[in-house]
């Protein structure tokens, strides 16, 4: 679907849904359209990941191969990869993680308070 027949699609389910609700059910479906949105990023997080790992690896074993040594590049290679695909990851976790405060505060939602400490030993006196 491309992204004019996207945005058509989102139009016609925001007017189908504000015009039978009402006002605040409109916001409702645009907090969850949001939702859904960093939730495929986050999926794509995942893939970047797994892609920047197999190219650090495979490079790796180009270089390896043209030094004489495939198996050394490959685990050099794949430590690379790993590193950056690591601050990636989190870079991004970071900017999604941001945004999912933004919309809560937009929306007026407290996180939930901490646990107690003393919770936590009562429960290993239990136990023991």
């Amino acid at each position: 679907m491309g992204a004019t027949a996207k945005s058509h699609y989102y139009a016609r389910l925001d007017s189908k849904e504000s015009s039978s609700i009402g006002p605040s059910s409109s916001k409702r479906v645009q907090d969850e359209q949001a939702q859904v949105r960093i939730g495929w990023k986050m999926m794509g997080l995942g893939w970047q990941f797994v892609t920047e790992m197999l190219a650090g690896a495979f490079l790796g074993w180009i270089v390896g191969r043209w030094l004489g040594d495939e198996t050394l590049g490959a685990l050099i290679g794949t430590g690379c990869g790993l590193a950056v695909a690591t601050y990636t990851l989190i870079r991004g976790a970071l900017k999604l993680n941001s945004a999912l405060d933004r919309m809560d505060k937009s929306q007026g939602t407290k996180p939930p308070p901490p646990l107690k400490q003393e919770k936590w030993k009562n429960s290993d006196e239990e136990h023991e």
